[in-house]
């Protein structure tokens, strides 16, 4: 007798996986400071609000305060140093010109700030403009701008820079260099002083 052979049969079975996940929405509130509340925190926080600035003397840049005593010596244009907030708010009641004058510049601060909001503390907003400097700044504005953009330039910036871009180009004019009449006579324009480059 054959024996009977039973073939079963084997049901794949799929099983689906079915993964649940949730979705969390985190809302972030930016909050928004008024001018005031900004001000009083700076206020507040000055001594601890660190600022890099600029030398952009044509030589050395010393400052002494008289309250403190605190010194602030860079030896060459283009040195960079790290000061109080505190430090520049004295500054700029005892000897206001050094910043007007862009003798220093802010390059940086090294806190939740903007440079901007530095600048409207310390009443320099109108100074700097819409300009933000580095050493090359202003030698770049000389050499390499278009004569059209320089003019704009010119004719917009703060006399701080205007006196700046005349020191620096009577060095440049008597280094022999800075040979655009056209952004000499700009510059003598704005500052009234036909002879500026007379050398």
């Amino acid at each position: 007798m054959a024996a009977k052979k039973t073939v079963e049969k084997k049901k794949k079975e799929t099983v689906e996986e079915i993964v649940e996940t949730k979705v969390e929405k985190t809302i972030v509130k930016e909050v928004v400071k008024t001018k005031a509340e900004i001000k009083r925190e700076l206020r507040q926080n000055a001594k601890n609000i660190e600022v890099e600035v600029l030398n952009m003397t044509n030589g050395e840049f010393f400052y002494r305060c008289k309250k403190t005593h605190e010194e602030l010596n860079l030896q060459e244009k283009g040195d960079t140093d790290v000061v109080t907030l505190d430090f520049l708010m004295t500054m700029k009641n005892q000897h206001r010109t050094l910043l007007e004058r862009l003798d220093l510049v802010i390059l940086d601060v090294y806190a939740d700030y903007e440079i901007e909001d530095i600048l409207e503390y310390l009443g320099l907003t109108k100074i700097y403009g819409e300009e933000r400097f580095d050493i090359d700044y202003i030698e770049n504005a000389i050499n390499d701008m278009e004569v059209n953009e320089f003019s704009n330039l010119v004719d917009r910036a703060s006399i701080g820079l205007v006196v700046k871009m005349a020191e620096r180009g009577i060095q440049l004019v008597k280094e022999g260099g800075f040979d655009s009449n056209f952004k000499r006579s700009c510059i003598a324009k704005r500052l009234g002083k036909d002879d500026l480059f007379d050398i």
